[in-house]
């Protein structure tokens, strides 16, 4: 019974494994992105300096591309975190290890506070009374309205400090499952040591009995 039981929860360790591997594959991607993306906005912060007595009134089409990628990021950092505290708390209610409580709450706090600049800019502007459906849209209008308040420049630098936030929150995400997975590792090596003791006790406790040879030694003829 204990073997196939540990033989799942080691087989649950080497899932989970798998996941936040390929998570970390996908977080290193998304942190090249937007860190191209902040060099992009720095260009642009540039030309609008020398463009200040010509100011544009609609959003330029490469800004607009940065505002959808950093957007879809920042929900693809915020689904990551959501999925990842998830499985910690489905696998900490089936297995009660350490290493599930662990990735609930620690992923569960990244999910809930990835958003924190963007959403305190919205609280703190004219437009805290709107609802947005998504990041992207909050995002654009957020620059459309600093845009219009406080001219283009202002707009490219309140883009940057979002962008830059995200970048740190990306690298927070980064390691935090970088230590989930090397904590997977840890107890799935422990797990299956555990296993193999168990099983070899098992072996040992339930080989068949053998009774002794029979002797084949002759009483000598006297």
């Amino acid at each position: 019974m204990c073997a196939e039981g540990c033989a799942t929860e080691a087989t649950q360790y080497a899932n989970l494994g798998v996941l936040t591997s390929q998570y970390a594959t996908q977080i290193k991607e998304y942190q090249k992105q937007i860190q191209q993306h902040i060099t992009q906005v720095d260009m642009l912060r540039t030309m609008a300096i020398n463009l200040l007595n010509n100011p544009i009134s609609v959003i330029d089409p490469e800004v607009s591309k940065i505002i959808s990628d950093v957007s879809k990021i920042m929900s693809a950092g915020k689904a990551i975190g959501s999925t990842l505290a998830k499985v910690g708390d489905n696998f900490n209610k089936t297995y009660k290890t350490k290493i599930g409580a662990t990735l609930t709450e620690n992923f569960k706090v990244w999910h809930e506070t990835s958003t924190d600049t963007l959403d305190g800019m919205i609280k703190s502007s004219a437009l805290h009374r709107e609802r947005f459906e998504s990041e992207a849209e909050k995002l654009k209008a957020l620059y459309t309205q600093s845009q219009k308040t406080e001219g283009n420049l202002q707009a490219l630098q309140t883009l940057s400090k979002i962008s830059i936030d995200q970048s740190q929150k990306l690298q927070q995400l980064g390691d935090l499952v970088a230590s989930a997975n090397l904590a997977v590792g840890t107890a799935l090596a422990s797990q299956t040591a555990r296993d193999q003791a168990k099983q070899e006790a098992g072996e040992i406790n339930f080989k068949p009995f053998q009774p002794p040879a029979k002797s084949t030694y002759k009483t000598p003829n006297l």
